[in-house]
């Protein structure tokens, strides 16, 4: 290398140290690569020239040569790194060269989008983070209470008080009267759960003479739940029949009073195991193996089946169930004792339909009902009944809705009304008033009818129609 390639080599290797040493330490790490691929292409080797390709120099490397000492530059003070909107302009005294702008995609991995630069932490900078909190045992149960009561008039002045709503469910008492006051208390896990409905007052004795012998006529509800997977659970004990469109509780329903195909013609609840499948998003099973309908102690040996299949439309406007329930129901003890044989073979067969319709102000409910009842000789012999109920919520202010339903039950073995050839109908307007949240306040105007005088009137009399009207008042927290 002679003399003025090797002057030109220094003087390039003086201007990168004092640049680096200006440079603020992230534009001095962003300009190196520059720098350096700027002396390479300043200081090319001519063509033709048999001397190796020189590497950029650097301040360790520097050397002066034999035939003339460069004295070394005295080391100067490092400045305080400029602001980053001066990198890239010359000093105030132009002693530092210009330094192309470094910009942020110039520090980002190729690819990178982000528009701020990245920050860069070490485990020192992390804050650790809490110990995660135990859940407590009682973070998993749920509480819920509510207080029914109403006032009833019967139109046709029945001579008692008590019991004289004939076809009714929870509100056969005229005047003031309890409907019942609940809880309901859940304990819910990912794998298993215990639900209890606890119901007192007038309501737990409707229809359920069987629960008084057991004790238990305060349990609407009890039973252990297992889920092995997601869209599977199992359900063991007591439990609210999965049939018909109406449920106990009042303010679920479109009107206050429940209808004939309720209390008659479906059974309330059972005891035994349930299986809830999740086929689809829209799809579900359940399945039963119970005692019967309304058995907390079965009276045969005999087992009773149900399957019901549920879909829903995608936007859950439109739903569908389709179910079925049989096996034996007569008891294989008579009153006196005896033993009653072959009533495991006789079945009660039950075809349920409901079909609904939901949008923001209008619900709508369909539910169709038939029974065939194969009772043994020694009971009186074969059985049917069949009804269907149609209903409807229409919200007429934030605060008022009006509930409309019309039922028509079919009883030509006299099993439900006790007259043979009865042929039952019923129309109920609803006033459906919320004052308050959780406070549901409801009017009922209701006619029941029949073919037959089997509604009672007056002192002892019957009559062919029963006329009431029912003021309900519900407090729920549910």
């Amino acid at each position: 290398m002679n003399s003025i390639e090797a002057r030109s080599s220094i003087t390039i290797g003086l201007a990168v140290l004092a640049l680096q040493v200006a440079m603020p330490a992230e534009a001095a790490a962003s300009s190196r690569n520059f720098g350096t691929a700027a002396t390479m292409a300043m200081a090319p080797e001519p063509e033709g020239s048999d001397a190796p390709t020189a590497s950029p120099p650097t301040p360790a490397t520097v050397s002066a040569p034999a035939s003339e000492e460069v004295p070394a530059p005295a080391p100067a003070p490092a400045p305080a790194p400029a602001p980053a909107a001066d990198v890239g302009t010359a000093s105030a005294d132009g002693t530092q060269p210009a330094v192309p702008p470094v910009s942020v995609s110039d520090r980002l991995p190729e690819g990178d989008t982000a528009t701020e630069p990245r920050v860069v932490t070490t485990a020192d900078d992390v804050e650790p983070d809490e110990p995660a909190k135990e859940r407590a045992w009682h973070d998993d149960l749920s509480l819920g209470v509510f207080a029914d009561a109403y006032v009833s008039a019967n139109l046709r002045l029945p001579a008692t008080q008590r019991g004289t709503n004939a076809t009714r469910a929870f509100d056969q008492a005229n005047g003031f009267s309890l409907a019942w006051a609940g809880a309901e208390l859940a304990y819910e896990r990912p794998k298993a759960g215990a639900t209890m409905s606890l119901r007192f007052g007038t309501g737990p004795n409707a229809g359920w003479a069987d629960d008084s012998i057991a004790g238990i006529q305060h349990i609407k509800q009890a039973y252990a739940t297992w889920r092995p997977i997601e869209r599977l659970s199992f359900d063991l004990g007591r439990f609210d029949t999965i049939y018909g469109a109406e449920v106990a509780e009042s303010w679920m329903n479109h009107t206050y009073t429940r209808g004939m195909l309720y209390n008659l013609a479906q059974p309330f609840w059972h005891t035994g195991l349930r299986i809830n499948a999740e086929l689809h998003e829209q799809v579900g099973l359940t399945l039963m193996a119970v005692n019967g309908w309304g058995h907390i102690v079965d009276n045969n040996s005999g087992k009773t089946l149900g399957a019901q299949l549920s879909a829903s439309s995608r936007n859950e406007v439109l739903g569908i169930a389709v179910g079925y329930l049989g096996g034996p129901e007569a008891s294989e003890t008579d009153e006196d004792g005896s033993h009653v044989a072959g009533v495991n073979n006789n079945f009660r067969h039950l075809a349920d339909v409901v079909v609904t319709a939901d949008w923001e102000r209008v619900s709508l409910a369909f539910n169709g009902d038939f029974v065939f009842d194969d009772v043994p000789g020694y009971y009186g012999g074969d059985q049917m009944w069949y009804g269907v109920m149609a209903s409807g919520s229409f919200g007429l202010t934030s605060w008022m809705n009006l509930g409309l339903r019309g039922e028509l039950l079919g009883d030509p073995d006299a099993f439900l009304s006790g007259t043979e050839g009865t042929m039952l109908t019923s129309g109920t307007v609803t006033f459906d008033f919320r004052p308050a949240d959780m406070v549901t306040l409801r009017l009922d105007a209701r006619v029941d009818g029949a073919n037959n005088r089997i509604f009672p009137s007056g002192e002892g009399n019957t009559s062919a129609q029963q006329l009431t009207t029912t003021l309900g008042l519900v407090v729920h927290s549910f």
